[in-house]
């Protein structure tokens, strides 16, 4: 018999609640609503978004080249830039290197091609992945993060990740998805208009 009365007064202790909960947001969104400017009405939402948004410049980071040697990415200032994070334990990146591959070859001169490698000393180091780059035939510039400098500056969490860079260091293009060859030409196409 106690445990029935405890059950009814805690439902009504929720009624109450919910009813005030109901007539205070009631209350509170008549009193904040929001003035809606006609001109602002009339721009769609992603017109607003593009209007307001802040360009995300692209973070600097150290790895290691081919040679060995440390290259920050802000070395390469000037024109625009493409980054693929990668790994040789990563299935779904291997799928898009091929297209990145020819990419690099064909617009090498006029984009920066950084296909960095995620180095952690246990499935992958520099070596293990230049040989599999070798084996496979690969000619990208291949680059290796060996200190987690990209990752960081990324915060990456999964990958593959590839990032496009405008001529002002400005982010414009982020896929953390395999890349197709046809997105690849969108982002190449666009960075060089």
């Amino acid at each position: 018999m106690e445990q029935k009365k405890r059950y009814g007064l805690l439902a009504v202790i929720l009624v109450v609640v919910l009813l005030l909960a109901g007539v205070g947001y009631r209350v509170l969104s008549e009193r904040y609503t929001a003035e809606v400017r006609p001109e602002a009405a009339a721009q769609s939402a992603q017109e607003q978004e593009q209007t307001e948004a802040e360009p995300m410049y692209a973070p600097d980071f150290t790895v290691l080249d081919s040679e060995g040697k440390e290259l920050r990415f802000s070395d390469l200032a000037g024109k625009p830039a493409i980054l693929n994070f990668w790994a040789t334990w990563c299935p779904y990146c291997k799928t898009e290197l091929p297209a990145f591959d020819q990419a690099s070859q064909t617009y090498g001169e006029d984009i920066h091609f950084m296909m960095i490698d995620l180095c952690d000393s246990r499935r992958d180091t520099p070596e293990s992945a230049a040989a599999f780059l070798e084996k496979e035939g690969y000619s990208f510039p291949a680059y290796y993060d060996t200190t987690g400098s990209a990752v960081s500056a990324y915060q990456i969490f999964s990958i593959p990740l590839t990032v496009g860079i405008n001529r002002e260091g400005e982010i414009v293009a982020l896929y953390n998805s395999p890349v197709s060859e046809e997105q690849l030409e969108q982002m190449i196409s666009y960075l060089l208009s």
